[in-house]
């Protein structure tokens, strides 16, 4: 068009680009409107895959159906339940492994448990040695089946996010892999109309 326009003289020049300066603005604002939409669609289609990738990683870890139903139902209310299509999701995907806090926790509930059934059985109390003996026992357990499932939660979490992060550069990058035949074709044109003028 502007080559076009480039062409007129006096009069039929100030129209052509007053005409011109319309079709570009118009031509802006639909532009804009197709590339968000179609980016927004992109983004959607992004996160609802990365869930169903990490209900796959999810499903790998050692732990309750319950705590695994629990990752699910916070994974799904961040990335397909909620309304925003913030591209920075992948930030938010953080690592929930079990602390030197729920450890100490976990520790004491199975001491207290194992103590109680054996002077349960033996039904008098059991001396001190015994008691640490179990201790340093229950602590060793507890501290390796801790240490793998946080491996296990951890490495889930990164794969996740990584994912999530590759999608989403690739719901950017596809909306300019369809631009480009399209300005391959203006291109030709331009030249096409040039050449034919000459």
């Amino acid at each position: 068009m502007t080559i076009g326009i480039s062409e007129l003289q006096g009069t039929d020049l100030t129209a052509g680009q007053n005409v011109l300066n319309v079709m570009r603005n118009v031509g802006i604002i639909i532009g804009m409107a197709l590339f968000l939409s179609m980016l927004s669609g992109n983004i959607t289609d992004a996160k609802s895959q990365t869930y169903d990738y990490a209900v796959g990683q999810i499903n790998k870890i050692d732990v309750a159906t319950s705590s695994k139903t629990t990752f699910k139902n916070k994974l799904h209310e961040k990335l397909v339940s909620g309304n925003s299509n913030n591209v920075n999701t992948s930030n938010k995907v953080k690592s929930s492994t079990i602390n030197s806090t729920k450890r100490n926790e976990l520790i004491n509930v199975e001491y207290t448990k194992i103590v109680a059934q054996k002077q349960t059985e033996l039904g008098v109390a059991m001396p001190e040695t015994v008691t640490t003996t179990i201790k340093q026992q229950v602590t060793k357990a507890i501290n390796k089946k801790i240490n793998t499932l946080n491996s296990q939660i951890t490495h889930a979490t990164k794969n996740i996010k990584n994912h999530l992060q590759n999608k989403l550069t690739n719901s950017f990058l596809n909306l300019y892999t369809l631009e480009y035949p399209l300005i391959l074709i203006s291109l030709i044109t331009v030249f096409i109309f040039k050449r034919k003028n000459s």
